[in-house]
C-alpha cells in the first residue's frame, strides 16, 4: 500500500493497479481510488466474495465509461461523485 502511495505523491500518469478482492478493500480504505474499471462476466454462481462489504464505507460512484466485449463482458469504469 506504501508503493502506491509514494506512487500518487510523484507527478506523472495515471496508476494502475490489478487485484481482487483485498487490494481493491485495502486500496478504498486507504483513500487512494479515484476510478474503479469492473469487468462483468455473463455467468451466475452460488459462489464467490462480496467486491464491497461492511469493512468498505459507503461510496457513491457515476458511470465514466462502458463497452462490452465480444465475448459479451461489460468493462465498466466509474468514478467516486
Amino acid at each position: 500500500m506504501q508503493y502506491v502511495l509514494d506512487l500518487r505523491a510523484q507527478e506523472g500518469g495515471e496508476i494502475s493497479v490489478v487485484g481482487g478482492v483485498e487490494t481493491i478493500r485495502s486500496l478504498f480504505a486507504a483513500g487512494v481510488i479515484d476510478a474503479l474499471t469492473l469487468t462483468v462476466h455473463p455467468v451466475a454462481t452460488p459462489e464467490g466474495r462480496r467486491l464491497f462489504d461492511e469493512s468498505v464505507p459507503l461510496t457513491r460512484f457515476r458511470l465514466l465509461e462502458g463497452r462490452t466485449t465480444s465475448a459479451g463482458n461489460a468493462v465498466l469504469t466509474y468514478g467516486l461523485r
